[in-house]
């Protein structure tokens, strides 16, 4: 595998981990009977924290 194909396979594999959040929180959501914002938010700070943050 040439560099380019290890590039795009760490990028690959880094937006999944950034999106399971997000995954994670809309599975959790899924038997909420009110789908809001407000809610989507608790559940994002229930998932946990980014790197960034």
């Amino acid at each position: 595998m040439n560099f380019r194909g290890v590039g795009v396979s760490f990028l690959m594999f880094s937006v999944l981990l950034f999106s399971s959040r997000y995954i994670a929180a809309a599975i959790y959501g899924m038997d909420s009977v009110t789908k809001d914002r407000e809610l989507f938010q608790n559940l994002l700070d229930f998932t946990g924290n980014t790197l960034f943050n």
